[in-house]
């Protein structure tokens, strides 16, 4: 129990090298590359190149880097079970010095809540229960779990996001043209 409370008190990850994040959080497991990884989307090529998951008190922490420092954590329980408000609130303090987190929706339609802070430089997501669309959108992610990424890999999601609505929404209109229009 120290340990977790010492693992969501030192702020700050964003940026951090692999050493830092080893010395908080113990050594990284291997990635497996036959599981599924941005970097292996062309889109992600110039905002990504390096991945690594820690795995402290019963939580995965997948962690992409660019040029050595972190840009994107993917943060969730083991047991894929959700997080309680106060570990999304300590999550978002985790990752960063400043705690100037501002709510961008508080779930809504696509069943994610979403921050950013203040000055736009980071971007967050949670993804709750399964989206109460007919069918599948970009922006569910893995079930219950956090996205915290810098400005320029968000912008990367959001356009990868934005991309796959469009065609997602194309393709509905010709497969299920009796479906209702959004």
């Amino acid at each position: 129990m120290i340990v977790w409370i010492f693992s969501y008190s030192c702020p700050a990850q964003i940026g951090e090298t692999k050493e830092e994040l080893t010395h908080r959080y113990g050594r990284p497991s291997t990635y497996n590359p036959k599981l599924s990884s941005l970097l292996k989307w062309k889109e992600y090529k110039g905002v990504l190149d390096d991945i690594c998951v820690f795995h402290p008190n019963n939580r995965d922490i997948l962690v992409y880097f660019k040029e050595g420092r972190a840009v994107l954590f993917r943060f969730g329980h083991k047991d894929h079970s959700p997080m309680t408000d106060k570990e999304i609130t300590s999550t978002l303090h985790e990752c960063l010095e400043k705690l100037d987190w501002v709510m961008i929706s508080d779930g809504g339609k696509y069943d994610v809540r979403r921050w950013r802070t203040r000055d736009s430089r980071v971007f967050a997501y949670y993804f709750l229960s399964h989206s109460r669309q007919r069918l599948p959108s970009m922006y569910d992610g893995p079930r219950h779990s956090m996205l915290v990424q810098t400005a320029a890999v968000d912008a990367v999601y959001k356009k990868c996001a934005r991309d796959y609505f469009n065609w997602h929404k194309s393709y509905r209109r010709t497969r299920w043209p009796d479906l209702p229009r959004e």
